[in-house]
This record gives structure tokens, sequence and C-alpha cells, in this order.
């Protein structure tokens, strides 16, 4: 990994971090919905492993892949995520909502535990398929005095960090020429789709 891509990785933490505090901040004037909106956003990723599990895979796959992959990847999880939400507004709580999240960890798994190298537009649909899911349950278990803006930032930028903490990993992982790695954390996101699956 050259200096570049260390410098490029640091600046999208720190926008990462800094997307991450700016809704805290602007809550501090009088007349802004309650922080406990944003924080209650961000914490629900961290209140499922299944979700922490799909964000991890995906920024690992992107990584995998390398180039813009990397980043797209990432990208499209939280689009997608983020048009999950008026989904859930629209339809509430969707039937086999649930199973199709824990399938997204099967798939997940297998493509970093295989290496899969599908086409972008196919792999980027199948990303976003699932992050729809993923997005739509955060927004039917959204609290109904909850601020439906503020809740969204705070799960994506929350999920923002996890899935650049997989993308790091992946990233970690090639620069020490350990692609191994990679397969083997792809097989354990797999396998704790098939353990929800089959619970």
């Amino acid at each position: 990994m050259n200096s570049c891509s260390v410098s490029g990785w640091t600046r999208a933490l720190a926008w990462t971090a800094l997307a991450a505090v700016l809704p805290i901040a602007a809550q501090a004037h009088p007349g802004h919905p309650e922080p406990q909106s944003w924080i209650s956003g961000a914490l629900h990723p961290l209140s499922g492993w299944d979700h922490a599990l799909a964000l991890l895979g995906t920024g690992l796959w992107g990584a995998q892949w390398g180039g813009r992959v990397r980043w797209a990847l990432p990208a499209v999880f939280l689009g997608a995520m983020a048009a999950g939400v008026p989904l859930a507004a629209a339809f509430g709580t969707l039937p086999g909502l649930q199973s199709l999240i824990l399938a997204s960890l099967l798939v997940l798994g297998l493509a970093v535990a295989f290496a899969v190298r599908a086409l972008l537009p196919v792999a980027s649909l199948l990303v976003g398929s699932f992050a729809l899911a993923h997005g739509a349950s955060h927004g039917s278990e959204m609290a109904a005095s909850a601020h439906p803006w503020m809740y969204a930032a705070g799960f994506l930028a929350s999920s923002a960090l996890w899935l650049a903490a997989g993308s790091a990993v992946g990233m970690a992982a090639a620069r020490w020429r350990k692609e191994s790695w990679l397969r083997w954390a792809g097989v354990v996101v797999a396998l704790s789709g098939i353990w929800g699956l089959a619970a």
C-alpha cells in the first residue's frame, strides 16, 4: 500500500468521523430533535450481530477486489440502506426480512471465502438488495418517538464505520499478503448466517 492510498484512507476515516459527530453538535441548539434519536440510530447496528457481520463482510469483499470496488460496494450498501427506511415506513415489517438478512451473511461470507469476482453491476445489485433489507429492518425497529432523519443519520454513520473497519482489515491483509485470513473471515461470516437460519 503506497503513501497516497494511506493518506486517502486517513481522509476517508476523518470525514466519516466528522459525519458521525456533526448531528450531535447540531442538536446542541434549541429547537432541534432530541439527541436520543441520533444515538438510538447509531447504536442500532451494534445491537445485532447480523447487521455488524454483513457490514464487515461487505467491507472485506470490496477490499478483496481492490481498486474502485473497494469504495463502490460500501457506498452501494449505505445508499440502499438509506432507501430501506422509507420502505419500512410505507410497508412496515416485511415478511421474511430476518431470513433475507441472515441469507446475506451466507452469500457475502461465501463471496469472501471463495474470492468471488462478479461483474460490478451484478455485485452491486446483490449488495444493494441485501442492504435494502437491512435498512428496512432498521427502519421498522425505530421507536415511534424517534426523529426519522436523525435516526437514519445515526445508523448510517455507525454503519459507515463498520464498513470502513471491514475495508481496513481487508486492505491490511492484502498488504501483508494474508489472503487466507480474509477467506477464513468469510467462512466465519457464512457459518454465522447458516447458524442463524437454522436456529
